[in-house]
């Protein structure tokens, strides 16, 4: 029984077919953990609308009036601009104070006077939101002045109490953001309206 011994291990066409196979496999799973990471991120800007909304209305219902949060388009918090591609950290009852409202009758961080309460202190966009009385454009700033009040080359705000709210983004890091807007009359509409 001197036969020939079968030599155990792979070919080197079976090594090659399994790194194909596991170089496929991580490349979908980076894919789809990318993807997943976006979708996460993008899914911020309706649910923080949604806060500001809710806080913009229970103000409006005690005070008549809704309030701004920022003195212009750019007057944003967190910060001034958009982290790029990771999440800013954010305390609204220490040092990180928003803005004061633009309207001097509210004293404090208007964030604080609007009481919003994001369900996370972890955000990658930064937010603003500018209000004015029915018929005044005195409060429309450049990015509004550009979309949702353009109506046919001219401006045209509503005719009861406004507020709109303006979300920039930079969710890749690559330094472009992308600036949502969404109004006090709609039925929570986005409308992205430049960037990524």
């Amino acid at each position: 029984m001197g036969g020939r011994r079968r030599q155990e291990g792979f070919t080197l066409m079976e090594l090659m077919i399994v790194v194909a196979i596991v170089g496929i496999l991580a490349s979908l799973a980076v894919f789809m953990f990318t993807r997943h990471v976006a979708k996460a991120k993008s899914s911020e800007v309706p649910a923080m609308f949604a806060e500001l909304k809710l806080r913009q209305q229970q103000f409006h219902l005690e005070n008549e009036e809704y309030l701004s949060t920022g003195s212009s388009d750019t007057d944003f918090f967190p910060t001034a601009a958009p982290p790029g591609s990771s999440a800013q950290t954010f305390d609204l009852t220490t040092s990180d104070v928003p803005p004061a409202p633009q309207d001097t009758k509210y004293p404090g961080p208007s964030w604080q006077t609007l009481r919003i309460n994001p369900d996370k202190t972890q955000l990658y966009c930064v937010y603003v939101s500018r209000a004015g009385a029915g018929g005044d454009a005195t409060n429309v700033g450049s990015t509004a002045s550009a979309a949702p009040f353009n109506l046919g080359g001219s401006l045209d705000v509503p005719a009861i109490n406004w507020f709109y709210i303006l979300a920039s983004c930079d969710f890749d890091g690559d330094g472009d953001t992308s600036t949502y807007f969404t109004l006090s009359d709609t039925e929570g509409t986005i409308v992205a309206n430049s960037g990524e």
